[in-house]
């Protein structure tokens, strides 16, 4: 199973960032969410980062297609900032675009694929607590075992606080596929895990089929974070504690499938035509909108772009240097 592409890939993602329903509950409390985090960061004299979230996903450039029926996102702004709710949203929205094809096929295929949860204890520090699950998950999926008997996966670092001991508990949620005839108890992952880390806290594993990988997908890549479950004084330290690290991964065959997908949106962003309706994408008009408290998006400007131009340079002189547009 060197490539489990589907043939007909139907997806409904055309650049990244994706155009999502920002009209959706989710979005409307993902914004709620980011007014509370940004004043917490501005409070703590992080004001660069608190505007940032403040401002992220309220201003994006789409295009129309020729049927006039749909909108293209060509560029929307984002903090991408990974206490940010409304990125958090985005980014699932697009993983599970990518993922979930791969899932679906593979279990069609004859594959097992399996829903994981694993952790280790609590520590007060995040950042160790964060760098010592890290190394141990990486020790899990590269060693000789592992590989033997599953092909790829991904996974994705949620991190919760603990009210009572005033710990921090990041914990990894992943999804996995076995080689075809392969099969691991959980008996066998815990010992397996305890093996490495020496003191885990926990290791589940459940199986995914057809009715529910949807669900799961979206429990893997859902947070990364939860600002509901998150003390309002302990934000700048999950801040400080996560920007910098690497919060999802792939592994094995869904890292290659993702170069795959990659080169498959760009060859129709370069045909430049509409995933929904199949008609062409009028790149030569571009919509400014801005996003409005009740969930709607307002024309703020409409720019209709020149054509590219033909540049050459006169003279040999650096300092001298003439330069003329020859439009076609």
């Amino acid at each position: 199973m060197s490539n489990i592409l589907p043939k007909n890939l139907n997806v409904k993602r055309f650049q990244t960032p994706p155009t999502f329903p920002e009209t959706s509950r989710d979005f409307k409390k993902a914004a709620g969410q980011a007014v509370h985090i940004s004043k917490a960061l501005e409070e703590a004299g992080y004001k660069k980062a608190s505007t940032e979230i403040k401002d992220c996903h309220t201003c994006r450039d789409v295009h129309p297609c020729s049927s006039g029926e749909h909108f293209i996102t060509a560029q929307v702004y984002t903090c991408k900032n990974p206490v940010c709710p409304k990125c958090a949203l985005m980014r699932m929205q697009d993983r599970i675009t990518e993922i979930e094809p791969y899932v679906l096929r593979s279990i069609k295929e004859g594959h097992k694929v399996f829903f994981l949860t694993c952790s280790i204890p609590n520590e007060q520090y995040l950042p160790s607590v964060l760098k010592k699950t890290k190394k141990h998950f990486s020790n899990l999926i590269n060693s000789p075992w592992w590989k033997g008997k599953i092909i790829g996966g991904a996974y994705q670092i949620e991190t919760t606080f603990n009210k009572k001991e005033n710990t921090w508990h990041p914990h990894i949620h992943g999804v996995a596929i076995y080689e075809k005839g392969c099969w691991i108890d959980q008996p066998e992952f815990v010992e397996r895990w305890l093996k490495i880390t020496g003191d885990g806290r926990g290791f589940h594993v459940k199986r995914i089929h057809l009715d529910t990988a949807r669900y799961k997908l979206r429990e893997v890549l859902r947070y990364t974070v939860k600002p509901s479950e998150i003390p309002f004084d302990r934000f700048v330290e999950l801040w400080r504690g996560i920007r910098k690290v690497r919060m999802f991964g792939r592994f094995g065959i869904l890292n290659k499938n993702h170069r795959d997908f990659e080169a498959i949106q760009k060859q129709k962003r370069d045909k430049c035509i509409c995933p929904k309706c199949e008609e062409k994408i009028l790149t030569d008009i571009t919509i400014r909108q801005i996003y409005k408290l009740n969930g709607t998006w307002e024309i703020k400007s409409i720019t209709y772009n020149s054509p590219p131009s033909e540049i050459t340079s006169v003279g040999t002189s650096k300092a001298k240097r003439k330069t003329a547009f020859a439009f076609p």
